[in-house]
């Protein structure tokens, strides 16, 4: 099966990151740094959380890569995701931060009944995951393939009536999955090195996986990074 990657490396592309001057280049970063330490609550239908072990192995390595990479030009480690667990691709954000009702999970069961019927009639399908690239504010994220599935399901959530609109997910959102940040201490030509690391593991083998079931998470962290709840969908 052919994996298309467009959608992502677009994105990674037209990224700033690689036009800026060194010293706006390390503010951007702190400032992601610093919302990635702010707590935020909201509920999000999510591929994995946790990902199959073999996507979790594949990511253990790539981490690995970068780090020795990195560190063999002088840079520092990147600030890895600690719980691999709450890895996850976001299909759409259902609930967003500035729409929750604090300690409460406000779903009612005709939206979990519409969301049901629009996962069960898309499983399973197949995700693929190669390489890296580097996204907003200096964040490392596994490149995911394109997916119809996926695009189809965030249009159909967001014509519900109670799902927060526009989503927290837009419908022209990229597959990703956000494992890291860049430390905000980086050099003149670091930004190039990265670039073409990121080019050379788009050559590298594929990690397929069937997605055979979604999650509605309950989370209280920006980044998923803290979850307090999971719904299995279908169930």
């Amino acid at each position: 099966m052919m994996f298309s990657f467009d959608g992502f490396d677009r994105v990674v592309e037209a990224n700033d990151f690689w036009t800026l001057e060194i010293g706006e280049l390390n503010v951007m970063i702190s400032s992601g740094h610093a919302d990635d330490a702010v707590s935020r609550k909201g509920i999000s239908l999510v591929v994995g959380c946790p990902m199959p072990e073999t996507v979790l192995s594949y990511v253990g390595g790539l981490r690995s890569i970068i780090g020795s990479e990195l560190c063999r030009r002088g840079m520092e480690e990147p600030i890895w995701r600690k719980d691999l667990s709450a890895l996850h691709v976001t299909v759409y954000g259902v609930t967003r931060p500035a729409d929750y009702r604090q300690d409460s999970r406000p779903l009612s069961e005709t939206l979990l009944d519409d969301c049901e019927e629009i996962v069960r009639g898309r499983l399973p399908f197949k995700l693929a995951y190669q390489g890296f690239g580097i996204l907003g504010r200096g964040a490392i994220a596994v490149r995911v393939c394109d997916s119809d599935e996926l695009m189809q399901m965030r249009l159909l959530i967001s014509r519900l009536p109670e799902a927060s609109r526009p989503g927290y997910v837009e419908l022209n959102s990229i597959n990703q999955m956000v494992i890291g940040r860049l430390p905000a201490s980086l050099g003149p030509g670091d930004a190039q090195a990265l670039k073409e690391l990121y080019s050379a593991f788009q050559n590298s083998d594929e990690v397929e996986s069937t997605v055979e079931e979604l999650a509605l998470v309950h989370y209280e962290h920006e980044f998923l990074d803290r979850v307090s709840g999971r719904l299995s969908l279908p169930h």
